[in-house]
């Protein structure tokens, strides 16, 4: 059970506290909450343990000090009335509850909260874990989470395997000893000895190559590491979770994957959405970021320039909308950022502006062109390989254009008699191995 403290004075305090006591009904998944009501002035002299404290305006700095670093803080806005409507502050509470629940990150839209909830039934497993989705979507941030959740007492340790050549991959995971190539000057024990009883994170998981592949699956298998030019293996303790911006399934069909080392990996796989698709996760992560930046009490942004940040597609997902708040808060004047300031300092979000005023709105230009590649013909993980976007990710942009009242695309323009071009249901969020 999680514990808010709502220190707002008034009326807005008490039905910001009846909100929050419905918000369980409202939003299915949100843990229960044990609500109480403080007056402001209250909190240096109490000092309350809670997950999380709710305040009107500015915290006092006493109270900053009382309540210590740890303790995260909401900071509301006296304009802001109505906590059961959705709008910026239900969205604010719930991102901040999932804040005091998951760490760094946000979650109010209900895919990546499905994700989160895969990830409280995978953590205590040992059973492999496969995060997917593109580049940018926060999966390290949700490794870290499966960790601290697992219970597991060695270290977190993250390695990017495209960053690494065939034979530094090796090394890096597995150790060397002192002279085993040109170079090993010393002996390294490697990713693995390191995560002892830990959790290792391969990142970029879809790059290994297959000889690396072979010797991972032994490892895995046996549970025992041999360094570079060692002549003995160590036993290791470890819990492996992957990462990829892949198609892995489809790599596996292409033989470029290892099917044995893929179905090791993949007893829970959970699908990361990008964040064009999650919108109030979008919103309340630019708040978010913006409220942290440093300059967050001098600079804010319009309801306009917000509505920008949602329009536009974000290709790079978390990391590009990260960059873009600091340049924006960084370069801008004190006051309100409105929409034309935006526009000049963020100039990707005016391109896709103009885009959207030429063309029609951003959905209608994606529309256009997911009807132009289908009416190309070829089976479903094709044509989301055409379009650059994971099949999972194609299947939920298909079933919002063929909802009711929308123009539903030909299951296979094409004549193509692959059984994938048929209506297919969603892959599912979680796969366990039979044992």
């Amino acid at each position: 059970m999680s514990s808010v403290l709502v220190a707002v004075p008034g009326e807005l305090g008490r039905t910001v506290a009846r909100a929050l006591r419905a918000l369980r009904s409202l939003d299915d998944g949100q843990p229960q909450l044990d609500v109480a009501v403080s007056a402001p002035g209250d909190l240096a002299a109490s000092r309350p343990a809670v997950d999380l404290v709710i305040v009107d305006g500015s915290l006092p700095e006493d109270a900053r000090r009382a309540l210590g670093d740890e303790t995260p803080v909401l900071e509301l806005g006296r304009d802001l009335k109505e906590p059961l409507a959705p709008g910026p502050l239900r969205d604010a509470v719930l991102a901040a509850l999932e804040r005091a629940g998951h760490g760094e990150i946000v979650a109010v839209d209900p895919p990546l909260r499905e994700a989160l909830r895969i990830i409280e039934i995978a953590a205590p497993r040992r059973a492999g874990v496969l995060l997917t989705g593109p580049t940018g979507v926060g999966k390290e941030l949700l490794a870290q989470r499966l960790h601290r959740r697992s219970g597991r007492a060695g270290a977190f340790v993250a390695i990017n395997c495209a960053a690494l050549s065939d034979g530094l991959v090796e090394s890096t995971l597995f150790g060397h000893v002192r002279g085993a190539f040109t170079g090993a000057v010393s002996t390294l024990p490697g990713a693995f000895v390191e995560a002892q009883q830990g959790t290792l994170f391969l990142d970029e998981f879809g790059e290994l190559s297959p000889a690396i592949q072979a010797k991972l699956l032994r490892a895995l298998e046996d549970g025992e590491v041999r360094p570079v030019g060692g002549a003995r293996a160590t036993t290791v303790d470890v819990r492996v979770v992957a990462a990829t911006n892949r198609d892995l399934k489809r790599e596996v069909e292409r033989s470029r994957f290892r099917a044995d080392l893929y179905f090791r990996m993949a007893t829970f796989v959970i699908d990361v959405p990008p964040l064009c698709e999650r919108p109030r996760d979008l919103a309340a992560l630019a708040r978010k970021l913006a409220a942290e930046h440093e300059r967050s009490g001098a600079v804010t942004l319009s309801v306009e320039a917000e509505q920008a940040l949602l329009a536009y597609a974000w290709p790079g997902n978390v990391r590009e909308l990260r960059n873009v708040i600091e340049r924006v808060l960084s370069l801008a004047g004190d006051g309100e950022v409105g929409i034309d300031e935006l526009l000049g300092l963020a100039p990707e979000l005016s391109a896709a502006r103009g885009r959207e005023a030429a063309d029609g709105t951003l959905a209608d230009v994606e529309r256009r062109r997911i009807l132009e590649v289908l009416r190309g013909g070829g089976a479903r993980g094709q044509v989301a390989e055409a379009l650059g976007i994971h099949r999972t990710t194609l299947w939920r942009r298909l079933k919002r254009m063929t909802a009711p009242g929308e123009g539903a695309p030909s299951p296979d323009p094409g004549g193509q008699a692959d059984n994938d071009s048929a209506p297919e249901a969603p892959p599912p969020r979680s796969r366990r191995r039979p044992t």
